[in-house]
């Protein structure tokens, strides 16, 4: 009887042992090219996160603008003034001096702000980007070449003063990084 009772003991040990081992039974397949499916999870964990390192490069034209006007016309001593002066001035620079470029290397988002300041002897010149800002995605799993990269084109107005007849600081254009929300 002793026996007996060592022997229910074990086996009880045993199912309560088997209970806690988690078991997934799969559906019956019946034919042949049934399946059966289940969903693979995962969870994305880290003892130590990456620091965000910001990396954008800016690629400026040079910045260098002409103002022609089609004809000053002729000076009048007796009015002070020009006679027969045609059109208004022309803003013009070559290919490409007008844009800023901005290249995304950071493993984070940025946005570049565009503005432009006249310096104050030339108040009367305004500019102005072709775009307020630019937000520029993570470089993260880009390849180098294909960085996130936006420009944005300076255009200038007014009047240039005809005294100035070599080139000049008129202004500054500037990009201002700032983080993505």
């Amino acid at each position: 009887m002793r026996i007996k009772k060592l022997t229910a003991v074990a086996m009880t040990g045993m199912m309560v042992f088997g209970m806690g081992t988690s078991v997934c039974a799969a559906s019956p397949i019946t034919q042949i090219g049934g399946a059966d499916t289940k969903d693979v999870k995962a969870t994305y964990a880290t003892n130590q996160a990456a620091q965000t390192v910001y990396s954008v490069d800016i690629a400026w034209g040079d910045m260098q603008y002409t103002y022609t006007v089609p004809s000053e016309g002729t000076w009048n001593p007796e009015k002070h003034q020009f006679d027969g002066a045609l059109g208004a001035g022309v803003w013009s620079c070559s290919d490409g001096a007008d844009k800023v470029k901005v290249t995304n290397h950071s493993n984070a988002a940025v946005k570049a702000a565009f503005t432009y300041e006249a310096e104050s002897d030339y108040q009367s010149i305004n500019g102005s980007f072709d775009k307020q800002d630019a937000t520029l995605q993570t470089a993260e799993g880009t390849e180098v070449l294909e960085a996130p990269t936006d420009t944005a084109t300076l255009s200038l107005s007014g009047a240039l003063k005809k005294n100035v007849q070599a080139p000049t600081k008129i202004g500054t254009a500037t990009v201002t990084l700032n983080a993505v929300d």
